[in-house]
């Protein structure tokens, strides 16, 4: 895994639920360089964490980090990008004909409308061919890989208190439990769902991680069976009233 650092907890979180919840993340923690088998509070936090915050969530305190959770739990990408994966498997030929040419006109003119031109030219293409089964995909595992780096970024920051932090993540356990079958096809569909974000498959740092994670044999995807005891059994989330967090990553 060469350019990835790849650290490990000194205590390792035991095998249960919130080392299973925990691993979800994992894509997250070790491209970030933190280590993807327990929260290690004496990290670095001001130099990495709240500048990445800051930068690419507008997250600077506790009640942005919830308004980013909840909105992760209650939709995130998944459904304004499944809306258009939709949208884009029902068009009859000439449709598609007509607004592939759409999109690459938009694309040879430049501008600022160029770039999501070209990002909805690769969504339209990859639905055509049905690449990587992207007509049904959920696109959930994206989500729930964001949704537990920021629980673990607001638990390391003491934003969240570990009974907050956990409890999503857990709930977050049992959705993708019950919508993936394997370790394999989380991150399959990980990989799926953010190039469906971005726009494009290009290969990546988070390509290589997941790729590690899928196959290496301390990664915490191999450590972890899939179907660990107990996941199932978890009491289902409770609802969220204003200003709390959503506990499930499921619409």
């Amino acid at each position: 895994m060469d350019g990835i650092e790849w650290r490990h907890a000194a205590v390792p979180l035991p095998v249960g639920e919130r080392a299973w919840a925990y691993a979800l993340g994992a894509p997250y923690h070790a491209a970030h360089g933190l280590c993807v088998d327990g929260v290690v509070h004496g990290d670095p936090l001001g130099e990495f964490q709240q500048p990445m915050l800051a930068r690419d969530w507008g997250i600077r305190g506790r009640e942005e980090l919830i308004v980013q959770m909840n909105h992760l739990g209650s939709e995130g990408h998944r459904l304004r990008h499944g809306r258009t994966l939709r949208h884009f498997a029902m068009l009859w030929r000439p449709a598609v004909a007509a607004l592939r040419e759409e999109f690459r006109s938009t694309v040879r003119e430049g501008g600022e409308a160029a770039e999501d031109a070209a990002a909805q030219l690769w969504r339209l293409d990859a639905v055509q061919a049905d690449r990587d089964a992207i007509r049904s995909t959920s696109l959930l595992a994206f989500d729930t890989a964001r949704g537990v780096m920021l629980a673990r970024a607001g638990l390391m920051l003491g934003w969240l208190d570990e009974d907050e932090a956990w409890a999503y993540m857990t709930a977050a356990a049992r959705e993708a439990r019950r919508t993936y079958a394997s370790w394999d096809a989380y991150g399959a569909g990980f990989v799926l769902a953010r190039n469906v974000w971005a726009g494009t498959a290009t290969q990546d740092l988070f390509d290589e991680v997941v790729a590690a994670l899928r196959t290496a044999a301390d990664s915490p995807w191999r450590r972890l069976p899939w179907d660990l005891p107990g996941l199932a059994d978890l009491p289902p989330p409770r609802p969220a009233g204003p200003g709390e967090l959503v506990w499930t990553l499921e619409r």
